[in-house]
């Protein structure tokens, strides 16, 4: 059985949604390449990353930047 905290979350899960959340802030306010928001938050492997981004937020890492970006 898996453990689960009070969040409702597994430990691990709660931990890829901790980076995927600090990814987003990275991704809205940086320019930082994906390559190095992804070492930012711990996950080494950049496919990886886009794969676990795209999971929980819907969209790939750069989609969601362009969307969130103003403008020029």
């Amino acid at each position: 059985m898996m453990s689960q905290s009070s969040s409702g979350y597994s430990p691990h899960e709660y931990l890829i949604l901790i980076r995927m959340t600090h990814a987003k802030e990275r991704l809205k306010y940086s320019d930082m390449p994906v390559s190095e928001v992804a070492a930012s938050v711990g996950i080494d492997n950049v496919s990886h990353f886009i794969n676990l981004f795209k999971d929980r937020a819907g969209d790939t890492p750069l989609a969601y930047r362009k969307k969130w970006q103003r403008p020029r």
